[in-house]
């Protein structure tokens, strides 16, 4: 396999993820009854917590990452495959852009500019938490996505089923020297 395929392929992480999110909360509620960390310990809840936004943060991520897709599988059929790298390795920051722009278009919707005019203190303050809270969460979950995406592909390299890796092996992947 050549790195650019896997590149592509790599598009999917997120997904699988989230399905093995659902699995999680499936099985969760298959041995857990009573709720997240109702008896468990609570390292366990925070972590449930967490597998729960994305689970079902899937209805804010979804379009805009379908878009960042479609948007880095164009690049890749013109782009060599170290600057690719280099790409997705940022990609998360196009997605946090993304979702906040899906996530202010819905909140100003015909109600919340009525609201943003009445008080716009309040408004500028909910909106910059609520942006915050999207953008660190955007930014987390990519960055799990890249890095077990990243952790995959040395995996695969030192498998030699990707066999292209001899020039990208030294490349680091963010920042010029």
């Amino acid at each position: 396999m050549k790195t650019i395929t896997y590149l592509r392929l790599s598009l999917l992480i997120p997904f699988l993820v989230w399905t093995f999110g659902v699995l999680f909360f499936f099985l969760w509620s298959a041995f857990e009854p009573n709720g997240l960390g109702s008896d468990g310990p609570a390292a366990i809840a925070v972590i449930g917590v967490f597998f729960l936004f994305y689970v079902f943060g899937i209805f804010i991520w979804l379009l805009p990452y379908v878009l960042l897709c479609l948007m880095l599988l164009g690049l890749s059929f013109k782009s060599k495959a170290q600057v690719l790298i280099r790409v997705f390795a940022w990609s998360p920051f196009a997605m946090a852009i993304l979702v906040l722009a899906l996530v202010n278009m819905l909140s100003l919707h015909s109600d919340g500019m009525n609201r943003l005019f009445s008080n716009p203190g309040e408004a500028a303050e909910n909106l910059l938490g609520s942006n915050t809270l999207f953008l660190i969460l955007t930014l987390l979950w990519g960055y799990i996505c890249v890095g077990i995406g990243y952790g995959a592909y040395k995996i695969l390299q030192r498998l030699q089923f990707i066999r292209d890796g001899a020039t990208l092996a030294a490349l680091p992947l963010a920042g010029h020297v």
